[in-house]
């Protein structure tokens, strides 16, 4: 009689993802992956596991980098985001935080330093006739041809950061469900940074909305076509009076025209002849509360000649 079959244990993960036997093995082939290593130690960095789907990340507020449990035992990913995410220990540029444009943009170059050290590093282990381990994001042919202008001395290193962060802008990012690179900064500086640089004074607090030109309904449509038609300086009380005259003469603005000669401006009949009103602009004209006034004027008299509904007889 043979025992009960068991399922073998999974492997234990190293303590840390650099003891990881695979990556070691990759040390020798890298000078600038062995610079990390001392940078990683010199600095004081953690390095350790994440959950499996949890994105691998650099963290600086906690000094540490965390990687996906899911690359135990895979020594090129892990190279591939060590060097990566160091990429974004050493990149020190100051946030713009002026505009969301200028935090996305400033975000996207880190983003290019990280791939530019991740492309240096693959380089180097090909160079030494080691693995192929790859550069991370669906922009990898992009970025390994960038990468090699560079190495090559044909463009700067700041050249080559943003060349790689505008390609970077349409990655998607593993530790966010939806979107692009550039969805994932925008909102990011919409919903925590825009509340804490307010706070700080850093940016304003957005205008208060400039109320709506008081304007009778009726009059709207002719005072929304003059607005169009005249010059951009033409104040609200012109604005206001040239539309209540014309609409007590029945002129609207799909049975007229605006003519203007000078300071002068007429608004004439495209159907009567001799119906039109005129303004002069350097004149000054009633105020909205006297404009106003004749606008109601002309609805009461309007209403007054309306003829009265016919009622139905009791029978």
């Amino acid at each position: 009689m043979t025992g009960a079959q068991t399922t073998p244990a999974a492997p234990a993960l190293p303590a840390s993802p650099l003891h990881e036997p695979a990556f070691t093995a990759l040390l020798p082939h890298s000078a600038s992956l062995r610079a990390d290593l001392a940078q990683i130690q010199a600095d004081g960095l953690a390095v350790e596991w994440g959950r499996a789907g949890g994105g691998t990340f650099y963290d600086r507020a906690n000094a540490r980098i965390v990687l996906d449990e899911r690359s135990q035992g895979d020594g090129a990913a892990i190279a591939r985001s060590v060097s990566h995410e160091m990429g974004h220990h050493r990149f020190t540029d100051t946030p713009d935080y002026s505009s969301r444009q200028s935090y996305v943009e400033h975000q996207l170059r880190n983003e290019g330093a990280a791939t530019l050290a991740n492309a240096t590093v693959r380089q180097e282990i090909i160079d030494s006739g080691g693995p192929d381990i790859r550069v991370s994001g669906a922009g990898q042919a992009n970025y390994i041809r960038i990468a090699s202008d560079h190495l090559a001395g044909n463009i700067t290193r700041d050249q080559a950061i943003g060349q790689i962060g505008a390609v970077f802008g349409s990655e998607r990012p593993s530790v966010a469900a939806h979107g692009t690179y550039v969805d994932y900064y925008g909102n990011h500086y919409d919903t925590a940074l825009v509340p804490w640089l307010r706070a700080t004074k850093q940016l304003p607090e957005p205008a208060e909305p400039s109320p709506a030109p008081a304007v009778a309904a009726a009059d709207r449509p002719m005072y929304e076509h003059l607005r169009s038609q005249l010059p951009s300086a033409t104040g609200h009380e012109q604005l206001l009076d040239l539309s209540v005259r014309a609409r007590e003469l029945g002129l609207a603005p799909d049975n007229s025209q605006v003519l203007q000669q000078g300071e002068r401006v007429w608004v004439a009949s495209t159907q009567t002849p001799g119906i039109r009103v005129m303004a002069d602009l350097q004149a000054p004209a009633p105020s909205t509360e006297q404009s106003l006034q004749r606008s109601q004027a002309i609805e009461q008299t309007a209403t007054q000649d309306l003829p009265e509904p016919r009622r139905a007889m009791m029978p």
